[in-house]
């Protein structure tokens, strides 16, 4: 990796997380500051999208004299809320349902997103109960 003078060295425990080891502040920064490193992990872009800083698919970016503006916030989560039917609220997120980078689910929702498109939210206990999907937590 460029800009790298000494080993850096990242292992991911059980659950994904990144540790890191280095000789030295400087090569750990660069190996995990925007661009770096890590990034080819957490990234799950770039894609073409549209929107600006006033309208509802809001992107913060920087204007540039190329046309091609590179964005560098954007939201977090879309939800559609009826308040007189919230069973039938609606939600999506921008890279996916888990936080773990290995998880099948960190990315899962990217392509809707861009599509425009959302996911039906289970807000009511019996939406719950219905779902066939289960976590359970187990103690070591």
């Amino acid at each position: 990796m460029e800009n790298i003078y000494e080993q850096v060295t990242v292992k991911f425990d059980e659950i994904g997380m990144p540790h890191i080891t280095d000789q030295n502040q400087k090569d750990a920064y660069t190996a995990v500051e925007a661009g770096g490193l890590l990034r080819t992990f957490f990234s799950v872009g770039p894609f073409e999208t549209i929107g600006g800083n006033e309208v509802i698919n809001n992107q913060i970016f920087d204007l540039e004299s190329t046309g091609i503006c590179k964005v560098k916030a954007g939201p977090s989560t879309k939800r559609v809320v009826d308040f007189a039917d919230v069973e039938n609220s609606l939600s999506i997120l921008p890279t996916g349902q888990s936080g773990n980078v290995f998880s099948k689910s960190y990315k899962d929702q990217t392509k809707k997103y861009l599509d425009g498109k959302f996911v039906q939210m289970h807000l009511n206990l019996e939406g719950v109960k219905n779902d066939n999907q289960e976590l359970i937590l187990k103690p070591k």
